[in-house]
């Protein structure tokens, strides 16, 4: 049972380079020609070194066993694709029982029952037993389920899963029926996810353009790594705390013990890290003879809007080749027009929520807004990429040219943008692909026609206008219930209930009404999204 440490002391060269990998030694983020292309992973956790620790001594010796109790997140996260394709190529046995009880996740057994961890744990946890036979001599078919066999030319993984409660869990455990509930999974690259794969084909979909090659520019949202600190409700409040941090003549103690009491290692003072330090931040800060203009507005959450403290010295991923583009020009400018508008979805969708991983953003936006799991991060797409004082738009060219040929008419970003914000919103394309939506990011099917392009832009842009809380009506809601009762989720929240009820915002401040309104708004436009594409757009 590896220890569960995302953020690992374990940072000895000999096992980082083979998590790492390179082309002469398959790692994990290197396998040959393979390469991770992701800025951020989760592969520095002490159970992966775990696993590639037990793959290289198994593979050192030609043979043998692992068997562990991790984390469940390798079993499908995007990011471990490299070391499930490796552990495929080593073992040729990898049996996987998923635990599930991932609080963070807000798993739930099938059916909406609760689903409890066996060992109290937030994170989702997995049995894993990996064997590698002797290529020498011969090998015993019996297996853990009789319905699986294992070549001894390839990796073949044999999964089951539990939900419910503890104790349910346990005894299942216990119980030798187990091995008939066990289903041979054939992972396909290039994700290689050892989950099972419902197998349901949507060619309209497979055919449509992934969102990555048709908004080239993109990358994870931006993390601070010190939220506490560097953002705040009020300009003036996080004025008044970066005046303090600031001034040399308060001790680095005294700063310390009001704002960074937690430690993430005993190897550093509170609130240090390996990359960050306390003092040497402050004196950078301190030497700034324009801090406050780096105090600018950010999107925390869905209608959340906030201030951050915006300097390298105090930001641990900036995403600069995004959020530069996000971060000037004046909000006055019309939404269509505004250089800084960018789409946030994710790579993979929770299998346990419905697809709502869609949002949009007029300026900076922080990770977080749309997931409150530790599931990869949220993304940003700019629609505007900026060039001195002109842009140009973050679409490919090729696919604006096909589109144009398709429709026999020039098509416009602003159009087109709009036209995705739509599809995205569209419920039925959120129940319909949901599997692919939760193991990639989207893609676009294109618009059939002139007419439906335009017609499907006009509603994405309304909905982008309602959810930048652009030129919407404060007016006083009515029954103040059924204003926030009835879910309404984006990503991992419930809006109405996680931000808009009387007990955390006053009814009558016009910034609550108007997300009220926004809402409301949101809610009666989708069925019309619906109507108009319903079942003809996949005919």
């Amino acid at each position: 049972n590896p220890p569960f440490s995302s953020l690992s002391d374990n940072r000895g060269s000999w096992i980082t380079g083979l998590v790492r990998g390179s082309r002469e030694q398959p790692g994990y983020v290197i396998a040959g020609e393979d390469r991770l292309a992701e800025k951020k992973t989760w592969l520095h956790d002490d159970y992966v070194k775990f696993l590639r620790l037990a793959q290289w001594h198994v593979e050192e010796a030609g043979h043998g066993i692992a068997a562990f109790v991790t984390n469940h997140g390798y079993l499908d996260n995007a990011t471990f694709r490299l070391l499930r394709k490796e552990l495929l190529r080593v073992f040729r046995r990898l049996l996987i029982v998923d635990l599930h009880g991932n609080r963070k996740k807000g798993e739930t057994a099938p059916g909406g029952g609760p689903d409890e961890n066996i060992f109290g744990l937030d994170q989702g946890v997995a049995l894993g037993v990996f064997s590698r036979p002797t290529p020498t001599r011969s090998v015993g078919k019996a297996t853990f389920a009789q319905a699986g066999r294992a070549s001894e030319e390839s990796g073949c993984v044999e999964h089951t899963e539990l939900w419910g409660s503890r104790d349910y869990k346990l005894s299942q455990l216990a119980d030798s029926s187990l091995a008939s509930r066990v289903r041979v999974l054939t992972p396909q690259a290039p994700e290689w996810r050892f989950v099972p794969h419902l197998g349901t084909s949507h060619p309209e979909y497979d055919d449509g353009w992934l969102l990555t090659d048709l908004m080239p520019v993109n990358t994870s949202a931006p993390v601070t790594a010190r939220d506490h600190f560097v953002v705040a409700f009020t300009r003036e409040e996080l004025h008044e705390r970066i005046e303090q941090f600031r001034d040399l003549s308060i001790p680095d103690d005294e700063i310390r013990n009001r704002w960074f009491t937690r430690t993430r290692s005993a190897r550093y003072q509170p609130g240090d890290t390996r990359g960050w330090k306390l003092s040497e931040a402050r004196r950078v800060i301190a030497a700034l003879s324009d801090w406050k203009s780096h105090i600018v507005r950010c999107l925390y959450r869905p209608f959340d809007w906030r201030y951050v403290f915006w300097h390298p010295a105090m930001i641990d991923w900036p995403r600069t080749e995004v959020t530069r583009h996000l971060l000037s020009s004046s909000p006055s400018l019309p939404l269509s027009s505004s250089p800084r508008l960018c789409l946030l979805t994710r790579r993979q969708q929770l299998p346990t929520q419905p697809c709502t991983y869609f949002w949009v953003a007029e300026g900076l936006a922080l990770d977080g807004v749309i997931r409150s799991d530790n599931r990869g991060s949220e993304s940003l797409f700019p629609l505007w990429l900026r060039e001195g004082e002109t842009c140009r738009p973050n679409f490919a060219p090729q696919f604006l040219e096909e589109l144009a040929v398709r429709l026999g008419q020039p098509v416009s970003p602003e159009a087109l943008f709009g036209y995705l914000y739509a599809l995205f919103h569209w419920p039925s394309y959120r129940e319909r692909y949901a599997e692919p939506l939760r193991g990639g990011f989207p893609r676009v099917i294109p618009p059939r026609n002139a007419d439906q392009l335009a017609a499907l832009g006009d509603f994405g842009w309304r909905l982008i206008g309602l959810h930048c809380l652009r030129g919407l009506n404060a007016e006083p809601t009515s029954g103040g219930e059924t204003d926030y009762g009835e879910p309404f989720r984006v990503g991992g929240y419930d809006l109405p209930r996680k931000w808009l009820q009387p007990k955390h915002r006053d009814a009558a401040d016009p910034h609550y009404r108007q997300i009220v309104a926004a809402i409301r708004e949101t809610r009666a436009l989708l069925p019309r999204i619906e109507a108009l594409l319903g079942n003809d757009f996949l005919n």
